[in-house]
């Protein structure tokens, strides 16, 4: 599934830095639990929060730019982010920050997508990328997240507005993926009987 260079990972090479990142921003969840739960340090699990998805933004750019997109990254990114709002998710929503809703929402949102996801790829080898609806929506989430975590008394009808913001963003993400990868595979079918 991988290529020989996605083995190589371990030993350092320029080419895998945007993988060195996500493995970081994996590294800082447990780290953003621990200032949440144990430390019940909110600005600082927010600054924790802040420092991943500026790496998510960083590995993202430099894969592009650099032509340094391998397929071990296009798995391990977004299994990145989605542990990372995991756990952010949990925190809130026990916490009482974040309307359990909205959590359940969320969790649901991400199990679809990450099954469907694993689908395309074992079956048709399709990679589903990620898209500016998708990085809209995941900003816009990240934003209620940290003011959630900064604001100590945030306004209940703000704070409700947001959710149902997120909320919309989330069904209108999931519903472009699903047209774009159905259009991935018409032409992945229309290929493959040219071929015949």
């Amino acid at each position: 599934m991988f290529n020989k260079s996605d083995s190589a990972m371990l030993k350092f090479n320029k080419n895998h830095i945007p993988n060195y990142l996500t493995v970081f921003r994996l590294l800082l969840i447990p780290l953003y639990v621990w200032a949440f739960i144990a430390w019940n340090r909110l600005i600082l699990a927010a600054g924790i929060f802040l420092l991943a998805g500026l790496t998510d933004i960083l590995d993202g750019y430099l894969a592009r730019k650099n032509n340094w997109v391998t397929d071990i990254g296009k798995l391990l990114d977004p299994l990145a982010d989605k542990a990372m709002q995991l756990a952010v998710l949990t925190c809130l929503a026990f916490a009482r920050i974040l309307p359990f809703w909205l959590a359940i929402s969320l969790l649901l949102k991400d199990s679809i997508m990450v099954t469907f996801a694993s689908l395309l790829m074992k079956r048709k080898n399709i990679y589903v990328q990620a898209n500016w609806y998708g990085k809209l929506a995941t900003a816009v989430t990240y934003g209620v997240f940290i003011w959630a975590m900064v604001d100590d008394t945030p306004n209940k009808a703000v704070l409700t507005a947001l959710c149902l913001l997120v909320l919309a963003l989330m069904l209108f993400s999931i519903t472009m993926y699903g047209l774009h990868a159905k259009d991935d595979i018409k032409t992945l079918n229309t290929k493959k009987e040219k071929l015949l």
